[in-house]
């Protein structure tokens, strides 16, 4: 065991890399994608992005194929309905999904029946497991 975490840990010297923890700043940390907050009952968890993050994607008049097109915001639907988020941050994350979506020029009605088929899909997939 120790000899395994000696070695990672050369590598990562050798490579340059340098770890930094995530400190707690007003009961919530950033973890990766999610924000995670304290409170009196628990553990709260809503989707967290960084201050430089894009709000486009590829553009609906582009000459990709959809499919592509679509692959973003599948992404973030499913991530918006397979988090354990209330429903007021659902409705925050739908709200910005939407906004990304009209920023790359693409129709709203497109985006509520993707949401449909991915919320049947995962209640389904959830059913079936």
């Amino acid at each position: 065991m120790f000899s395994s975490i000696n070695t990672r840990s050369h590598i990562c010297y050798k490579l340059n890399l340098q770890f930094k923890p995530t400190h707690e700043i007003n009961i919530t940390v950033n973890f990766l994608d999610l924000l995670i907050c304290k409170n009196t009952q628990g553990l709260d968890t809503d989707i967290y992005r960084k201050p430089s993050c894009s709000d486009t994607t590829i553009l609906f008049a582009s000459n990709q194929p959809m499919e592509q097109k679509l692959a973003a915001y599948r992404y973030l639907m499913n991530r918006m309905h397979s988090l354990p988020l209330n429903t007021e941050d659902k409705h925050k994350e739908w709200n910005t999904i939407l906004h990304i979506a009209k920023n790359s020029g693409f129709p709203c009605s497109l985006f509520s029946k993707l949401n449909m088929r991915i919320t049947q899909d995962n209640i389904l997939t959830t059913f079936t497991q």
